[in-house]
């Protein structure tokens, strides 16, 4: 009986262990000719994210997913943490942890010691184009949409490039991008590129949604309104 109940107890974590899975991604920061050209200390950030290595992971389970940044190897910031969230911000495009929970994403911004979470619609207006093209031995398809950029200055429109594999079937992608037929295996926003690196699809890595009972919770608009202020 003994050895029944711990057999059926065995299967059971393989199960759970099983159901979520691990993806890595790693981004590339691209120059720009001109920019920041005047700016020196803005030029000299974006030398250091040129010069740097970064990854990045997505786990999958049955909530949803959360994608967070693992390493960030930089020879010049020597492991500066708060140079090194601006770096990420200005030009990975990332804030913090992003989790996709329910058609909702959630997107950390971190204050001081505390965070605040923006929540906001997954994206649904893509453009999905009949080009196709081969990642990593896999046929991928490409999807584009807008990236809104609202500010003091004004409203800017960055292009948003995604290819996805139907075959990777995982509606999710780098920075709460996803909400399409398969999972992004590239992604490029205004001057970085996400790419896939490597997928394990039985892990024991996982995560909580405690956050969402013990952070500030506010949308995109009244973030920024707070900020401006």
């Amino acid at each position: 009986m003994k050895k029944i109940l711990y057999t059926l107890l065995l299967l059971f974590a393989i199960n759970a262990f099983s159901q979520n899975t691990y993806i890595q991604y790693t981004a590339k920061i691209h120059d720009e000719t001109g920019l920041y050209g005047d700016q020196d200390f803005l030029r000299q950030t974006l030398d250091n994210a040129l010069a740097s290595t970064m990854s990045f992971g997505l786990i999958i389970n049955k909530e949803g997913a959360k994608f967070y940044n693992e390493e960030y190897n930089s020879p010049t910031l020597m492991g500066d943490e708060e140079m090194i969230r601006l770096s990420l911000l200005l030009f990975a495009q990332y804030s913090g942890d992003v989790y996709t929970l329910d058609k909702s994403v959630y997107e950390q911004h971190l204050q001081g010691n505390k965070s605040v979470y923006t929540k906001a619609p997954v994206l649904n207006n893509w453009v999905i184009s009949k080009e196709t093209k081969v990642i990593n031995g896999r046929l991928c398809q490409k999807a584009t949409t807008d990236y809104v950029v609202k500010n003091k200055l004004g409203v800017f429109n960055h292009p948003v490039t995604a290819w996805y594999c139907t075959v990777l079937n995982y509606s999710y992608g780098p920075i709460g991008y996803g909400n399409l037929p398969g999972l992004i295996t590239e992604l490029t926003v205004r001057n970085v590129t996400y790419n896939l690196a490597k997928i394990e699809e039985s892990t024991a890595k996982d995560f909580d949604i405690k956050f969402l009972s013990t952070s500030k919770i506010q949308s995109q608009k009244d973030f920024d309104r707070e900020i401006g202020d």
